[in-house]
């Protein structure tokens, strides 16, 4: 990790008309340095470049200013630290000068991260923010990388620096297409803030696309899903995640709204045990009738004798979880490569539109806002219909 050196100094070629001479403050890292005009003068004799102060006790308000810089720029140089991040001497100065952190395009990035963090559970799930945080460091990665500069200030951010970025998510980071944009969604989210805040004006997105490309959806058969209910398994971690599998297959939950689930989210609608609760991706509402299977997983986890805020399964990282799911799926001998994420499509296909139930209730379970992000499974599953179809030889 680079520390920051300073040292304070007089301009003795900018002598005013009073014979004094302003004090400037240079900063660096490495060869990299960078100069503070620190409004202050004083006449040349009274100044010690040894020492970096002023000699005369009459001056000696100078000094506790120069103190008080030099305290402030060891602050904000923590900052950076603690972050495992090198000290950002354009930040520094903009710190320095009175003007906005928050100009700064990284910096307002890590308060934006801040105030997500905050809201975990309640507005974000945990993966959002660890998306954004990674979205954050390839940012970073990129203008270190292409010699732009530490940091960027919202005015120098334009198409061409963003333009930029596309290409070296792709061909630099060797990305896949979907992956990049994501990750440019979540900048420019950041970015759509900053223009809330008045920090930037105009949309250095504008022009760039951001479409995923549509793939080909991952979900369990009726088959494969039976192989992984009817499985026992001796180890506990993986009957556990099992269980957890076969919920969110049964319910359509995500893996953050599955591990968010509480006791009062669970409750009776015309004699109906549901859950009825709101998605923490979309904060759409889900309403969702529990099954006979659903049911007896939740029996499993003593849920009835659980109340109010208490949450309903014990959390374990997205990471575990799908390695655990990827070794379930080898023992049961099911040949696709499961993440936490197939449960939700196997719901939507094989559980649900699979067996007849109407697209407006499938989307209405899933917490869909509108019904085009239903009918992509809806697809699917007429394809189903036709390939089983013509195997019979009904067409």
């Amino acid at each position: 990790m680079n520390y920051v050196s300073r040292l304070f100094y007089i301009k003795k070629d900018k002598i005013d008309k009073r014979g004094e001479a302003p004090i400037y403050l240079r900063l660096s890292i490495g060869q990299k340095k960078i100069e503070i005009y620190l409004r202050l003068k004083v006449h040349p004799k009274y100044w010690d470049s040894t020492k970096q102060r002023c000699k005369s006790p009459k001056n000696a308000s100078i000094n506790h200013r120069i103190e008080i810089i030099n305290s402030k720029v060891t602050e904000i140089e923590s900052r950076f630290i603690a972050r495992k991040e090198t000290p950002n001497l354009g930040s520094i100065k903009l710190e320095l000068s009175g003007e906005s952190q928050s100009s700064s395009v990284l910096d307002f990035w890590e308060e934006y991260l801040s105030r997500v963090q905050k809201l975990i559970d309640i507005d974000f799930a945990e993966s959002t923010y660890k998306k954004y945080r990674t979205a954050r460091k390839h940012f970073k990665d990129f203008l270190s990388q292409k010699n732009y500069s530490d940091d960027i200030l919202f005015d120098e951010l334009k198409y061409a620096v963003i333009s930029d970025y596309v290409d070296y998510l792709k061909f630099d980071k060797k990305l896949s297409h979907n992956t990049s944009i994501k990750y440019l969604k979540n900048f420019k989210a950041v970015v759509n803030e900053a223009k809330r805040r008045g920090l930037l004006s105009g949309d250095p997105f504008e022009g760039i696309k951001l479409r995923y490309e549509e793939l080909e959806i991952i979900y369990l058969s009726e088959a494969e899903l039976t192989s992984i209910e009817e499985r026992a398994f001796e180890i506990e971690r993986l009957e556990k995640v099992r269980n957890y599998f076969l919920f969110a297959c049964y319910t359509g939950l995500s893996f953050s709204d599955i591990f968010s689930l509480r006791a009062k989210n669970i409750y009776e609608v015309n004699g109906v045990l549901s859950i009825v609760k709101n998605r923490i991706k979309t904060n759409s509402e889900s309403f969702i009738p529990l099954s006979k299977k659903a049911l007896l997983i939740l029996e499993k986890f003593d849920c009835y004798n659980k109340r109010g805020e208490e949450l309903i399964f014990t959390k374990i990282s997205n990471q575990k979880y799908n390695a655990y799911l990827k070794e379930i799926a080898d023992l049961c001998g099911v040949d696709v490569k499961l993440s936490s994420h197939d449960a939700r499509r196997t719901f939507a296909t094989t559980v649900t539109l699979g067996k007849g139930i109407s697209i407006e209730a499938v989307g209405a379970m899933l917490g869909h806002k509108d019904l085009r992000s239903t009918k992509k499974y809806a697809k699917v599953t007429y394809e189903k219909v036709l390939a089983e179809s013509r195997k019979v030889g009904n067409i």
